[in-house]
């Protein structure tokens, strides 16, 4: 205060020509200062009564205004005296409500905020950490009740429950109090009291081992620094505190030095007046500046807001005053009133109350190095704005609950729901009564847990920003959807309205009718929003889906409320298609997860490939009781090189291990996009040796803060306490999870549920009417209203436009192509893009094959002695087939064949003999040597010719029938060997030589049966 008024005396712009002075007294105590009041009011050492003027005494004292008391105790106690002239009080640390009554204290004005902003904070810091388990122990005085009473009354509407309140002061039995806590099971402790009461207490608490709890410390103690160094803080726990913003005052540092050089009188005979002795000689300038800074900016803020006062009262100008105006109090507490200065860049001004426009609260946290850190903030102008990073805290509880928190909640004006597999369950057994599941108990999914921590980041990043949703918070009520059959509970929850769900037409009178709920995110697999959706789309309450690809969510008609940020199955098989077309790939397997989400891929697959010369060779459903070994020995006797796995993660793993250990080698594997940025197994022993693995993946989107976030989440010890849970399945059990494991899982499906809390919060942002720095929280908001705003979405996140089509579908997006290299990492080799057009590109250098030094995409010409099957990567020798002459079949046919050929060299023989006999010449002489020659040598032209002149004969007798005969047996020649031709083409086997034989034995003959009745015939004639 002194160094306040030698800067305004030093000044050339406020009172100019007016130098101002001041009478200071030590206001000790509560009761027994009222001296050092009664000088400030008297007028030349006398108090004139209303109406009594001395006419030798001036009617005015100089004392224009006070500063202070600083304890509310102290000012209730002396405001009565100085309200009854319109003394200007402008307090710098009386924060008790009663203050703002102007009716009882109307000359009251202060320097910093009222209780009530206080309290306002500390219920925001339980909300943001979701601790509702809570004890509130306040100083036994006025400013420690008003407290207590401002925070029952908070929290009135809220889930924090008050366990425990007490009011103590220095001879409180400290022993008694904190056991009574220990039964309540209290670990969040409010401490509302001024500092000295709040040293006692937490030197008790030292004193007596008090471990793993978290306190919270009003302004009046939370920038203490001897408990700040005090041995054994850090074993009582966490000190978190509200305190105000330290501010450096100009200039003032050196004053204290010069002050501290100055000697002054120090004797207590020589005061004037009571209590203007220090006894502070012995007290350094480096102690001073070492002292807790509170306060210090609301002192001088009062000082300057008087001398701005008295200013505009004095009428001043550039240099000069009007000396000649009679001051009095009333007049400056006229112009106190209008106060508007600005000073160290903070504008200062008081509303109807006398309670300051301005100002801001820091939280802070006590440090290992024995420091007040700031962690965050609370703005109260131009609208409440609240932060804490959560990372910059470090929790001192020895691995114990921080009281009743939990990861699955979070208070808000409006709640989204959540629902995450963090753990999974495989189909229930049979069982012949209801029974609840308990998530917690199942082998975790690390990647879901990640994706689960992202939504509660993704909330309380909306709820810190100043532009989205600006004085309106978010909430979470998330639950562990780790069935699909078994998990009803936490669905009826969150369509219920105070725990009651109410059937259409029957709402009560004395329930509210819209429940806080006013969206959905999730569930994560095709089968559990198939299970769940039916509940939401009846009061259409919006599903924003991150992970469900299956196409039937497309239909409108059926699923009316259901949006999802990832593309459909359609897209993502378009891309495997396009991978397989890109490669030449034309004899494929594909082994689908059996349930909705495999199914509709593999339905999917089937058709698109109709029109093209993909080949499907093999395809199966598979889940957690196949045979691995059967389906992979079937793969091999179809010679299928190119597999595509398109399953969830924990099904593809399983089919993944089950090929290592069973040594299938030489495949070229293509992942779906829930597993192909799978951490675990591009690491795995033995990957390299069952080949090269492709994968279709989302583009990874690195989300800022998110990490950080992550550390900060498991620095705190979260309640791992089935018993303690509000509701099923809000248990993680994760403790033994590090912040590395989690940054370092599976980040598919990241920004799918990032932009889905962003579309969500867009949408409320629209249906509240939202402004520049406010919203219409008075709108009654229905899902259905959220609903219409959702489809309309139009907003960029992260560099990309969030939108979505008539279907619910993202009209955003692209794909990753990548490759698991050497590394173990998922490498991109290249992408597809929907949006303008499509786009697809993949490097092929970028790729290497793991198949035996093979490379499935590059054309290598086999030997004249081997051969390849289509779409193989590899040359096989020729396997030469023959039929021995051993074999019956061969001994039959050649035993045939010869005597066939010997028959028909005896006609020849016969027909030689007698060549000049009239039968010979009657059945054509020459040309019967002709026709037998063309059946010897096989050329069928000639028996055409032989079919030709069979009709050129003449002068033949009228019964001669060789034509028909002949005419017959070509015929039956020609049909011999268009059957041969047909098998030939159709019948690969080593018998085709066979039937080649046949059929030529069979062609010599048929014209020379046809001869010998022909031969008989003439005979009988002649005769």
């Amino acid at each position: 205060m002194r160094f306040s008024v030698e800067q305004i005396n030093n000044s050339t712009s406020l009172l100019p020509d007016v130098s101002l002075g001041y009478e200071i007294f030590d206001h000790c105590s509560d009761t027994l200062n009222f001296p050092g009041i009664f000088q400030l009011i008297s007028v030349n050492g006398s108090i004139e009564p209303w109406g009594e003027p001395h006419n030798n005494m001036s009617k005015t004292s100089k004392v224009i205004a006070v500063v202070g008391p600083f304890t509310s105790t102290q000012a209730l106690t002396a405001a009565p005296l100085f309200m009854v002239d319109f003394i200007p009080m402008v307090s710098y640390g009386a924060t008790t409500s009663v203050f703002s009554k102007k009716m009882k204290y109307p000359s009251f004005l202060r320097t910093l905020r009222p209780n009530k902003d206080t309290i306002e904070v500390i219920v925001n810091i339980l909300q943001h950490f979701n601790w509702r388990w809570v004890a509130f122990l306040n100083s036994d005085n006025d400013f420690g009740i008003d407290g207590r009473e401002l925070f029952i009354k908070r929290i009135k509407d809220t889930e924090i429950c008050l366990a425990y309140t007490k009011d103590f002061n220095v001879n409180t039995n400290y022993s008694q109090m904190f056991k009574q806590m220990e039964i309540q099971k209290v670990k969040i402790i409010i401490v509302f009291a001024s500092m000295m009461t709040a040293e006692a207490l937490m030197q008790a608490a030292i004193r007596l081992n008090i471990t793993n709890k978290v306190w919270i410390a009003d302004e009046g103690w939370s920038l203490n620094e001897r408990l700040l160094k005090e041995k054994g803080i850090k074993n009582i726990g966490t000190v978190l505190g509200v305190s105000h913003p330290v501010v450096t005052i100009p200039g003032f540092r050196d004053f204290i030095h010069a002050s501290k050089s100055h000697n002054y009188c120090e004797n207590g005979e020589k005061q004037m007046v009571c209590n203007q002795v220090c006894n502070c000689s012995n007290q350094s300038a480096e102690d001073i500046l070492a002292v807790d800074p509170s306060f210090s900016f609301p002192v001088y803020s009062a000082v300057y807001a008087i001398a701005h006062a008295l200013h505009n009262v004095l009428q001043c100008g550039a240099d000069r005053c009007n000396g000649n105006i009679t001051v009095f109090p009333h007049m400056v507490l006229a112009e106190l009133k209008k106060s508007n200065f600005t000073l160290l860049n903070q504008s200062i001004w008081f509303d109807e109350n006398g309670d300051p426009e301005y100002g801001s609260y820091s939280i802070v946290f006590w440090n290992h190095s024995g420091d007040a850190e700031e962690v965050g903030f609370y703005h109260l102008h131009p609208w409440g704005q609240f932060f804490i990073n959560n990372t910059k805290i470090q929790w001192y509880t020895k691995g114990e609950c921080a009281g009743s928190t939990s990861e699955f909640q979070l208070e808000g004006d409006y709640l989204i729901g959540g629902l995450f597999d963090i753990h999974y369950a495989i189909a229930p057994d049979y069982h012949d009564r209801p029974e609840a599941i308990d998530c917690s108990s199942k082998p975790l999914i690390l990647s879901n847990y990640r994706r689960f921590l992202l939504m509660r980041f993704s909330v309380e990043q909306i709820n810190n920003s100043t532009m989205l949703l600006p004085n309106v918070s978010l909430g979470y009520e998330i639950f562990d959807h780790c069935s699909d059959t078994q998990n009803f509970p936490d669905i009826l929850n969150l369509i219920s309205v105070k725990g009651s769900i109410e059937p259409w037409g029957e709402q009560h009178k004395n329930l509210p009718k819209v429940s806080k709920v006013i969206a959905v995110v999730g569930p994560f697999t095709s089968t559990q929003a198939l299970t769940v959706a039916p509940l939401f789309m009846v009061d259409l309450i919006p599903m924003v889906n991150y992970g469900c690809s299956t196409s039937v969510f497309s239909k409108k008609a059926k699923y009316p409320s259901f949006l999802r940020t990832v593309h459909p199955n359609t897209h993502i098989i378009e891309v495997i298609v396009r991978i397989v077309q890109h490669f030449n790939w034309r004899w494929v397997a594909f082994l689908n997860s059996d349930d909705d989400f495999g199914m509709d891929g593999q339905e999917l697959f089937i058709k698109m490939i109709k029109d093209t010369e993909i080949c499907l060779a093999y395809t199966k459903g598979v889940n957690g009781n196949t045979n691995y070994a059967k389906i992979f020995k079937q793969i091999e006797a179809q010679r299928i090189h190119i597999i595509i796995v398109f399953a969830p993660e924990m099904t593809a793993e399983e089919l993944i291990d089950s090929a290592i250990k069973l040594n299938i080698t030489n495949k070229v594997w293509i992942a779906g996009d829930t597993w192909s940025l799978n951490k675990r197994l591009p690491r795995e022993e033995g990957i390299k040796n069952i080949g090269t693995v492709l994968g279709v993946s989302q583009p990874v989107v690195e989300i800022p803060g998110f990490n950080d976030f992550i550390y900060a989440s498991k620095s705190q010890t979260h309640c791992e306490n089935a018993e303690q849970q509000t509701f099923c399945n809000q248990v993680c059990n994760c403790s033994d999870q590090t912040p590395e494991d989690i940054i370092n899982e599976d980040p598919s499906f990241s920004f799918p549920v990032y932009s889905a809390i962003y579309a969500i919060a867009h949408a409320l942002h629209n249906v509240l009417q939202c402004g520049a720095g406010r919203c219409n929280v008075s709108t009654t908001v229905y899902p259905y209203m959220v609903l219409a705003e959702l489809k309309k979405s139009n907003f960029t996140l992260l560099n990309q436009r969030i939108q979505f089509d008539v279907h619910g579908d993202p009209r955003y997006g692209s794909y990753s192509i990548v490759f698991w290299n050497h590394s173990g990492d998922a490498e991109e080799v290249g992408f597809y893009k929907f949006l303008p057009s499509v786009n697809f590109f993949i490097n092929n250098s970028k790729i290497e094959w793991y198949t035996k030094g093979e490379n499935p995409y590059k054309c290598i010409y086999c030997k004249d002695t081997e051969w390849s099957t289509e779409g193989s990567t590899s040359c096989n020798l020729r396997a030469v087939e023959y039929i021995p002459f051993t074999d019956s079949g061969a001994i039959l046919i050649m035993v045939g064949a010869w005597t066939l050929v010997g028959l028909t060299l005896a006609m020849s023989v016969l027909f030689a003999i007698n060549y000049n006999t009239p039968v010979v010449r009657s059945a054509g002489g020459p040309m019967c040597f002709l026709i037998l020659g063309c059946h010897m040598v096989l050329l069928l032209f000639l028996c055409s010719l032989c079919f030709i002149f069979s009709y050129m004969g003449k002068d033949l007798p009228k019964n001669y029938n060789e034509a028909k005969a002949i005419t017959f047996c070509l015929l039956l020649l020609i049909f011999t060997w268009i059957i041969f031709a047909t098998i030939y083409m159709l019948y690969r086997d080593k018998y085709i030589q066979t039937l080649n034989a046949l059929a030529v034995a069979v062609t010599p003959e048929s014209p020379h049966d046809g001869m010998m009745p022909l031969h008989r015939l003439d005979y009988s004639s002649t005769m």
